[in-house]
């Protein structure tokens, strides 16, 4: 049942990101990407992956910060990807653009994660997910 909570959590907070988002990636008229498959991004180790490695998967893409009040989603996303890992890709994406929610390196991000939730899911290097300098994912 907590699953489901944290689950619906997730769901919530990727809505209002989208929502309170639109207009700006609306607006924003910067290359056009023509598929998700078509992006790339770096692991929180520095390596590329190509996001066509997850073709004909379902993927949860997922805002995460260290030091967030949704912090504990963490347990959630780990608990989905020891489920159901064959079939959903959990993919994390730290990012400081929001109220500083995650300031430390790519390093510390890592070994928080581990250390208090046992992460082992997709987790990238920091991201920024608004202004100039905004992935393409």
């Amino acid at each position: 049942m907590r699953l489901h909570i944290h689950i619906y959590k997730i769901l919530i907070i990727l809505l209002i990101n989208i929502l309170l988002n639109y207009e700006y990636l609306h607006a924003k008229s910067t290359k056009h990407i023509s598929s998700f498959y078509n992006i790339s991004a770096n692991d929180i180790n520095g390596n590329e992956i190509k996001m066509e490695k997850f073709k004909n998967k379902k993927i949860l893409i997922v805002n995460v910060a260290s030091k967030c009040g949704y912090t504990p989603q963490y347990l959630g996303l780990q608990k989905l990807h020891e489920e159901y890992g064959q079939d959903l890709v959990v993919l994390g994406f730290p990012s400081n653009d929001f109220f500083w929610q995650e300031p430390g390196t790519n390093e510390e991000i890592q070994l928080f994660c581990k250390r208090n939730y046992g992460a082992t899911f997709q987790i990238f290097e920091k991201v920024h997910v608004k202004g100039s300098k905004q992935h393409p994912l």
